[in-house]
């Protein structure tokens, strides 16, 4: 299929080099999984969202997220997918409408700030022992 593509394509499977991708990438084709989805935001990459089968239940906020958000295209069939690249290309704002929105729906630092927030709760003069710390918290 991606030889056949009237357009670049690359196919890559499983990588540790997420970010180094992201950060070459026009558009994330994928299904949403939580953590592909919030990386390709934080790069302000675009998403083609693939709902041609149904979002599982845990992925159903991310889908109306990113897409009333718009950062993100759903792409409900197979075969909507050359004229949606088709779009983003041709369109310059369309696409800049959809790269701009990641940055509003992104939030840079989150895993950060998750620690300094739980932190936060941990009184004072706990320790890692979970006995110790389940005093406090009780």
């Amino acid at each position: 299929m991606a030889a056949a593509a009237r357009f670049p394509v690359k196919v890559i499977g499983y990588s540790d080099e997420v970010e180094k991708l992201m950060s070459a990438a026009n558009v994330m084709i994928s299904k949403l999984g939580g953590l592909s989805t919030f990386e390709a935001l934080n790069c302000r990459v675009p998403i083609i969202a693939d709902v041609t089968t149904r979002p599982m239940p845990q992925e159903a906020s991310t889908v109306n997220l990113i897409v009333k958000g718009g950062a993100a295209v759903l792409l409900q069939r197979t075969s909507d997918i050359v004229p949606v690249v088709r779009r983003m290309i041709d369109d310059s704002k369309h696409y800049a409408a959809l790269r701009a929105a990641t940055i509003t729906i992104a939030l840079p630092n989150a895993t950060k700030r998750i620690v300094e927030e739980i932190t936060a709760l941990i009184p004072k003069g706990a320790t890692a022992d979970n006995e110790s710390l389940a005093e406090h918290v009780a």
